[in-house]
């Protein structure tokens, strides 16, 4: 469980410490069947959530990519990106 809620939780952190020119705070929720993670910051600025082919040789651009791929749904709320992982798909991934 805790290596996909990582890899997903990474992925926004590093855009924010990127693109952000205020604080980020990351917020992680446990329901009975999904884990929540939203990750945000103080400025004001709505993040740039266009999902975008990287390339082989690409250093960057898969971010939202991994959370697309693995997240049960995902989005932009207040201006923080947000993402639920079923429990169910932790445990498969994480075994």
């Amino acid at each position: 469980m805790a290596g996909l809620a990582a890899t997903s939780s990474r992925a926004r952190v590093t855009n924010a410490l990127q693109h952000a020119k205020g604080e980020i705070s990351v917020t992680v929720e446990e329901g009975e069947r999904f884990l929540r993670i939203s990750v945000g910051t103080d400025d004001g600025d709505i993040p740039d959530t266009a999902l975008r082919p990287a390339h082989t040789m690409d250093e960057c651009g898969r971010g939202l990519n991994i959370v697309d791929a693995f997240s049960e749904n995902w989005g932009v709320t207040d201006g923080r990106v947000w993402c639920t992982i079923s429990h169910s798909l932790m445990g498969a991934v994480d075994a």
